[in-house]
């Protein structure tokens, strides 16, 4: 460990503290543990650049609001934390963390989430940090990248991308009884595939209890493409502000969930027509959604959702929607604008419509489709001041909606008032916190404008963002060298080894490639960014790289078996019992007849063999035929041979299942004795052999044969005779 020198700062002014702090480096979490218990207000801790792999850090102490104590990267996004099951674990206050990268790793047990603070821990902030795809192997694995337990923490200049697993991304937890205070500010949220399944995919969930608000701010971020599932941010904390917010073709929505009293204001919704991209949904109650720019969205939940609710006196997740005031918000070509009561489920005891609200001052354009929706048994909803204009209502009433054209014009990123609106001065009814507009213009002097655009010619201080004005400004920087990443695969089976592991390295280093077989199987040469046939190659990664190692298949040979007569003869037995065999491998072949039936002779690659069993040597694929016979009696004391052929009729006759049939040879030689339906298809052939001359008999099976007429054919020398049978099932 190496200790900073003390830093004397000059002014007698200065708090001591601030005159005594120290600085710690440190290279790995040895070097952490030891000096966590030095930690004093103003110190910092510095961690080495390079890769941090494997490994599970704690931070703890307790600085002051004016001396904080500070995790920080030798430079910022060069401290990579990866490998398996490395995490940085929360306690205290006033602890700040900046600048690190956690970078391709994975948690290999549940809840192992990978930042967490403890519940006691207060006024903590994580800024300028990085986690970028830090999935495992296993989809169905629950952890978070964060996890916020405690108060006044905050997360601001961060970046998240990549997440590919079940669990929320960032999880704030509203203690009991109190508030979160919890802040997270001027973040990246982005690429989030949609989930394999239907919940737990959130990017942001606000995680309270029956009766929980959170008071958690969640202002000026970027949601890129974050498509886990229907909630983005899923809030189930009342109280909180969602504002300044962009979200950019997510397919998704901000969802109120349980508790009461969210503020949803100055947010842009942009789709660009991407399915499933949505805006706000709403259960419970007194929520607030204002001043809020909606384009092009193309989901089922549209622009702005009130849902059907489970019962209050029966709902966990669901509550019952009422005194919702949705005001002066834009809403340009969504599919719907807005909707009052959709998704009813009598199985899942949504069926409470929503109630009591009002939707107010509210400019609405669109071209197709519908405008809006309402539910069945809706009430209690008062429209007022609203401009809608370009396509079908959707609903009865229009009371309190004027379809005047609202004369926009795309201008400065949006669609907004020309100066010949309708919309302009307009607005109806005394909102006192709508004192600006989307674009943080004044809304003050006079009567306001219909929707989320104020017209103004005052400076626009609210745009929709980019990716580049959120996130750590060291993340943007292309030509940073922070890490490079070596992917590898296979075709054929085998296995490719890292040394070091991890996938993950400093430019520069020097890494061992070693291609390992399955067994039976031969490795044959590397391809992509290397070539080569040695199994083991020592290389130095300079870029990102992608490796792959052809691996050639066994030969293995398979035996095909073919019966004649179908398996109700008889079937083969293979000793060993597997699908393929190696060369060489001696495969024991056993013919098992069924009941009436005896081992006649084999065909095919054992031609020419009545041995039973015989044997195989797996040198080719193989093919054998197995033939069986059906055994047939004399019947009598057969004491005299019959003097004419005679097939007699079977008896009984109607039968169920089975009947006998008796006939007489004079005269031995191929006899064959067949079944067949009234359109002559051969059914099932009893007989067919060489027989000795005499009285026979064979027991018919008619088990597998439906109700019918069937006929009886026996042909042996010069003779044939056919008789009719009955089977009645």
């Amino acid at each position: 460990m190496k200790q900073a020198f003390q830093k004397i700062v000059v002014g007698l002014l200065l708090p001591i503290h601030l005159l005594l702090s120290m600085d710690y480096f440190v290279t790995d979490r040895l070097e952490m543990n030891a000096s966590m218990h030095l930690l004093a207000p103003g110190d910092t801790m510095t961690m080495s650049s390079g890769i941090w792999r494997d490994q599970a850090l704690s931070f703890s102490g307790n600085g002051t609001e004016s001396a904080p104590i500070l995790l920080r990267a030798e430079t910022r996004g060069e401290v990579i934390i990866s490998g398996v099951n490395s995490r940085l674990d929360l306690d205290g206050s006033y602890l700040v963390v900046d600048g690190l990268y956690f970078l391709g790793g994975y948690q290999t047990y549940e809840d192992n989430h990978l930042i967490n603070t403890s519940t006691g821990s207060h006024h903590c902030r994580f800024t300028n940090i990085a986690v970028v795809d830090y999935n495992p192997p296993n989809w169905e694995l629950y952890y978070k990248w964060m996890q916020l337990k405690g108060q006044y923490h905050r997360l601001d200049h961060s970046y998240f991308s990549g997440k590919k697993h079940r669990d929320a991304m960032i999880k704030v937890v509203i203690p009991t009884g109190e508030p979160s205070f919890t802040q997270l500010d001027h973040n990246y949220f982005g690429d989030v595939p949609l989930g394999m399944t239907g919940n737990n995919w959130e990017t942001l969930r606000i995680q309270g209890g029956d009766i929980a608000y959170g008071r958690v701010i969640i202002e000026d971020n970027y949601f890129y493409r974050c498509d886990g599932e229907i909630e983005i941010i899923s809030l189930k904390a009342g109280d909180n502000d969602i504002r300044r917010n962009t979200f950019y073709e997510c397919m998704g929505t901000v969802t109120c969930r349980k508790n009461e009293g969210n503020r949803i204001y100055d947010n842009f919704f942009i789709g660009n027509q991407r399915w499933g991209t949505s805006g706000v949904r709403m259960y419970s109650k007194d929520h607030i959604v204002y001043n809020n720019y909606f384009e092009n969205l193309y989901g089922e939940k549209g622009a702005i959702a009130l849902m059907y609710a489970q019962p209050d006196d029966s709902a966990v997740e669901n509550p019952e929607v009422e005194n919702i005031t949705v005001a002066f918000n834009t809403m340009y070509e969504c599919d719907p604008n807005i909707s009052v009561g959709i998704m009813y489920s009598a199985s899942s005891n949504r069926i409470v419509p929503p109630r009591n609200s009002i939707i107010s001052n509210n400019l609405c354009y669109k071209t197709s489709g519908i405008m809006t929706s309402l539910g069945e048994g809706v009430e209690g909803i008062t429209y007022s001041g609203n401009l809608f204009y370009g396509t079908d209502l959707g609903i009865a009433d229009s009371s309190g909606i004027d379809f005047s054209d609202p004369s926009l014009e795309f201008t400065d990123d949006l669609w907004r008032l020309t100066a010949e609106s309708p919309a302009i001065g307009a607005a109806v009814g005394d909102y006192e916190y709508v004192n600006h507009d989307v674009d943080g213009q004044n809304r003050s002097d006079g009567a306001n404008d219909i929707g989320a655009d104020e017209y103004s010619n005052d400076a626009i201080v609210n745009r929709p963002l980019v990716r580049e004005d959120v996130g750590p400004e060291w993340i943007w920087n292309e030509n940073l060298p922070l890490a490079v990443f070596v992917s590898t695969s296979g075709t054929g089976s085998g296995t490719v080894l890292i040394d070091p592991p991890g996938g993950i390295y400093a430019p520069g280093t020097e890494i061992d490639l070693i291609a390992v077989p399955d067994e039976g199987h031969q490795f044959e040469s590397w391809f992509g960014d290397v070539n080569g046939s040695d199994d083991t190659i020592s290389i130095i990664v300079t870029q990102n790289m992608e490796i792959g190692a052809n691996f050639s298949a066994p030969v293995t040979y398979t035996i095909s078996i073919w019966n004649p007569s179908g398996t109700v003869s008889g079937t083969v037995e293979l000793n060993p019992a597997t699908s393929t065999y190696t060369p060489g491998t001696i495969v024991t072949v056993t013919a098992l007849p069924a009941a009436g039936y005896e081992f006649s002779h084999w065909g095919g690659d054992l031609d020419g063999s009545n041995s039973n069993p015989d044997t195989l040597r797996m040198d080719d694929n193989k093919a054998i035929m197995v033939n069986f016979l059906q055994v047939t009696s004399l019947y009598g004391e057969n004491t005299s041979l019959p003097e004419t052929y005679a097939l007699e009729q079977n008896y009984p006759n109607p039968f169920n299942p089975s009947t006998l049939i008796k006939y007489d040879i004079i005269k031995s030689g191929l006899t064959t004795l067949g079944v067949y339906d009234l359109e002559g298809r051969l059914l099932q052939q009893l007989v067919h052999d060489h027989l000795e001359a005499g009285h026979h008999e064979i027991l018919f099976e008619g088990a597998e044969f439906p109700s019918a007429v069937y006929i009886y054919h026996l042909e042996s020398g010069t003779f044939n005779e056919t008789r009719k049978m009955t089977l009645i099932r």
